[in-house]
């Protein structure tokens, strides 16, 4: 019998832990980075890691967090139609811009205002 891979060894030590209680639902996950100098692989091994918990469904990415354990998915804030609309990107902008100033308005910062992906946003606006 082989030896488990780096990437499944290290997937088992954060699933140990999120088992254990020691990473609590929507915890923070060591970064890739951090990952890969505590188990002392390469970052693509941490990587490849967190790709299978997240196919587990165990983690997930979380815009303006990182990766977090795991919960309730939060519901993004769209129009009465059920998709997002220019209208509701252009008020979560302003809302970026009156709490955090213009330079904190960015794609990622407007679609974790407005609820969404990141990438959701360039379908209404293209930059």
């Amino acid at each position: 019998m082989s030896a488990p891979s780096p990437s499944s060894r290290v997937a088992a030590e954060l699933r140990r832990r999120i088992a254990s209680g020691e990473l609590a639902q929507g915890a923070r996950v060591p970064s890739t980075r951090q990952l890969a100098a505590d188990a002392r692989v390469a970052p693509a091994t941490a990587a490849k890691a967190l790709g299978l918990l997240k196919q587990e469904g165990l983690v997930r990415a979380e815009p303006r967090a990182g990766t977090i354990v795991a919960g309730p998915r939060r519901r993004a804030r769209t129009s009465s139609s059920g998709e997002l609309s220019r209208a509701s990107i252009v008020s979560a902008a302003i809302a970026v811009a009156d709490a955090e100033g213009i330079a904190a308005v960015t794609m990622r910062s407007v679609a974790s205002a407005a609820g969404a992906p990141a990438m959701s946003i360039y379908r209404h606006v293209p930059s």
